[in-house]
């Protein structure tokens, strides 16, 4: 019986590092390497996360890029989710995957620095005015009766769809 209890301890101790480090890792990605701590404007800053890692992967190709952001979307679904849960709350403040995703599809196909800052400047403002049916979404993640990744992230991809359709407009004219 001796070795059981001190099994079950030790199976306790696994246990709890484990949810410690999925709550590293999750509050990683979900604050976008910290950018959501971010004092003043935290989705300002997580835009520039997503700013700084879509310039970075700019020569990739395109297969790369895709999988890149394609796990990063897994992932900050993941992320989103189990911080909302870690902390009790729908869409907190300091979750910025939804603003780094969000801005890489606004600059999906920016190439220039003026493109990006355009991108930039498109995305932040339909991210804070949130128009519909950005507004639409944003009350389906703060209204779900349990936290939802997807949800919290849909808000700003339609925002960075709508700032992607006019760029494209603006650029091709």
């Amino acid at each position: 019986m001796q070795s059981f209890g001190t099994f079950t301890g030790d199976f306790g101790k696994i246990k709890q590092r484990m949810k410690s480090k999925n709550y590293f890792f999750s509050t990683l990605i979900a604050t976008g390497l910290g950018a959501g701590f971010s004092p003043k404007a935290p989705g300002t800053a997580g835009t520039l996360v997503g700013w700084a890692l879509r310039w970075a992967t700019l020569n990739w190709s395109y297969p790369w890029q895709w999988a890149l952001w394609s796990v990063l979307t897994v992932l900050g679904i993941w992320a989103a989710q189990q911080y909302d849960e870690q902390h009790h709350s729908r869409d907190h403040s300091r979750i910025v995957i939804d603003e780094v995703l969000g801005f890489a599809i606004a600059s999906a196909s920016c190439t220039t620095h003026m493109q990006f800052a355009l991108a930039f400047l498109l995305f932040r403002f339909f991210d804070i005015v949130k128009p519909p049916p950005i507004s639409a979404l944003d009350r389906l993640s703060k209204n779900q009766p349990n936290p939802n990744g997807l949800s919290v992230i849909l808000d700003d991809a339609m925002a960075g769809l709508i700032s992607w359709l006019i760029l494209k407009l603006l650029v091709t004219g």
